[in-house]
């Protein structure tokens, strides 16, 4: 039941929505400034490692990932107004607890929202530290982990302490399953690449 509302149609219709919402949000001025970033990312590393040996992955995730977190902070607090009061919700799993109760279409959205606006961030996060050389894709993985818990955690107190939006503890555990996801996403991919090169040697 919970896996089904989580992913019905419904629920994704919802949550492009609230996506459109938010982006609708930000002003042209943030929306310059990240565009902006983002091309002096990717032409400062196009021409950075220009004639280095680095992979197109972990190229690309570089030039994006500044953007991709300036996003995130826009997103999170720039376009919000603030509390009257301070709002926290520490229970773990509360609101997991609710949608299996209540079937809570708003918070079907933001579990879905905040697993889905941080997997970039895992696949990223693995892009540019993961060695495709070595085996070390657990070491890898679990410094994604770590990294994406205190990303999180810090939004979430900036939050509690300005009264921009609330402080979670659900909010964390998504942000840090969708970086997971992410990262998975990129180890495939790469473990894919690496394969399908070898195989072509082999030939």
């Amino acid at each position: 039941m919970l896996i089904s509302e989580l992913f019905s149609k419904k629920a994704i219709l919802k949550l492009w929505d609230v996506t459109h919402y938010f982006l609708g949000r930000i002003s042209l001025e943030w929306k310059i400034t990240i565009i902006l970033i983002l091309l002096f990312s990717v032409v400062y590393i196009a021409t950075y490692y220009k004639g280095k040996k680095i992979g197109f992955l972990k190229r690309l995730s570089i030039s994006v990932f500044p953007s991709y977190i300036l996003f995130i902070i826009v997103m999170t607090f720039f376009i919000r107004l603030p509390n009257n009061e301070v709002s926290y919700k520490l229970m773990p799993f509360w609101s997991y607890i609710e949608i299996f109760r209540h079937g809570s279409d708003n918070l079907i959205i933001d579990n879905l929202f905040n697993l889905i606006v941080f997997m970039p961030f895992g696949f990223f996060i693995i892009a540019i530290h993961l060695n495709e050389t070595r085996t070390n894709k657990f070491k890898t993985f679990k410094f994604l982990l770590l990294s994406t818990a205190l990303f999180s955690t810090i939004i979430e107190f900036i939050q509690l302490v300005s009264r921009h939006g609330c402080c979670e503890f659900d909010d964390v555990l998504n942000n840090v399953f969708g970086s997971a996801v992410g990262g998975l996403i990129c180890i495939l991919i790469t473990f894919r690449r690496k394969r399908n090169f070898n195989t072509s040697r082999e030939e």
